[in-house]
């Protein structure tokens, strides 16, 4: 994916807000991630269609909370538990979900591709990631708007996905807010957040 700083890229009917508005929303979603997780049981969180469109702050918001516990015994994607580590990690992926003339590489949500050039020259993807420690403010982790590379053998549109590995908390609950958004053909999409096990270093 090809990523450029959201204070640069002037996109048509694409909002570029302050990261204030973006800290005082309500969440869409929430989770608490849990001491024994793996991404069977939390299947990707998506959006109720582009509906996070209609209203300031024009993204569609999940809160990732981690607690001292949390993933320290991870299992991985072939269903190999991993023994009980203090630094068990998850990765959090924010992908385009279901959009027009897309489809799957292996059926994979992680791998999304698109069809038509057209559509590759006319897609945008923004998502920001601020992290909090306990009751703490905001920092800003991530701030990106991505774009398709389109190719011509095969011929498509390569999206990818944008990952960030998160771990837990030192103390109290660490809370990973991801808001992002979607514009293809001009119009708002459907977008998703999904998770992938990590294993323990």
């Amino acid at each position: 994916m090809v990523l450029y700083n959201t204070n640069h890229v002037d996109m048509i009917n694409f909002p570029i807000i302050p990261s204030e508005t973006i800290l005082t929303a309500n969440a869409d979603q929430i989770l608490m991630v849990p001491e024994t997780f793996d991404e069977f049981n939390f299947p990707p969180i998506v959006s109720k269609g582009s509906t996070y469109f209609c209203k300031a702050p024009y993204r569609f918001i999940v809160d990732i909370k981690m607690a001292t516990y949390s993933n320290t015994d991870p299992i991985l994607s072939n269903g190999q538990p991993i023994p009980s580590h203090p630094t068990g990690k998850v990765f959090v992926c924010a992908v385009p979900w279901d959009v027009p003339g897309s489809y799957l590489l292996g059926g994979e949500w992680r791998h999304p591709l698109l069809a038509l050039k057209e559509d590759s020259d006319r897609y945008k993807f923004i998502w920001n990631v601020h992290l909090k420690h306990g009751d703490g403010e905001f920092v800003e982790l991530v701030n990106v708007v991505g774009s398709s590379i389109w190719t011509t053998n095969p011929p498509q549109g390569i999206i990818g996905d944008s990952c960030i590995q998160i771990k837990d908390s030192i103390s109290g609950w660490d809370t990973y807010r991801i808001a992002i958004a979607c514009i293809m053909r001009g119009v708002p999409q459907q977008v998703g957040v999904g998770f992938n096990s990590a294993v323990p270093e």
